[in-house]
């Protein structure tokens, strides 16, 4: 089940954050912009999780993950970050159990069909 949780428009105000997040040169500017997209999702969840659970037909999540950037970085992904360390609702559910496939870079994107269960998923 995938959940949007914020529209990002091209050439508004969250897409432009979004782009900082992702390539600004400035690590502080990235920090900064990396604890305002955590606020995001931590109050997003405290607000729909339960109702996002309902409609699809379970108790809870037991398990959250991220779906695989496609582009190497130095050290931890920062969406991993946000949601394994920052977000109190997901650090201790958060594991990485999708992985790129061999033919994920098509386009400069990443599709469902593209990834795979990592070999360290449960």
């Amino acid at each position: 089940m995938v959940v949007p949780i914020a529209l990002a428009v091209k050439r508004q105000q969250f897409a432009h954050e979004l782009w900082h997040y992702k390539y600004d040169v400035d690590v502080q500017v990235r920090r900064r912009l990396e604890l305002r997209l955590a606020a995001v999702l931590w109050r997003f969840l405290g607000q729909h999780e339960a109702h996002v659970a309902e409609a699809a037909g379970v108790p809870r999540f037991d398990i959250v993950t991220t779906v695989p950037g496609t582009r190497q970085r130095d050290g931890d992904h920062p969406l991993v970050r946000i949601v394994g360390t920052l977000v109190g609702q997901t650090r201790d559910r958060y594991q990485p159990v999708l992985a790129l496939g061999p033919d994920a870079l098509v386009e400069g994107r990443v599709t469902a069909e593209q990834t795979v269960v990592a070999a360290s998923a449960p």
